[in-house]
């Protein structure tokens, strides 16, 4: 699943309930909103980190196997050519 995905996907835990509810219920539908809200912001957040990690790992591997193929050169024109898409 792309990281687009998974972040649309993320699991709602908050439950609205009447009066009595147990768990990790709200009645007041504002808190659970609120609640429900943060706790989306914060997985998005983890899923963002797991992905910036495996991007970072394989820029270092893509230069390594640039740097040991002879042509550095192609490791500083594949640098320039995504500096100038970000």
């Amino acid at each position: 699943m792309d990281l687009h995905a998974e972040i649309m996907n993320i699991p709602a835990n908050i439950v609205l309930t009447g009066p009595g509810g147990v768990g990790n219920v709200h009645s007041n539908p504002y808190i659970a909103y609120k609640e429900g809200h943060r706790d989306a912001r914060h997985a998005a957040a983890e899923l963002a980190l797991r992905a910036q990690s495996r991007i970072e790992k394989l820029e270092y591997l893509l230069e390594e196997v640039l740097k040991d193929s002879g042509f550095p050169c192609l490791f500083d024109e594949l640098q320039s050519k995504i500096q100038e898409a970000l």
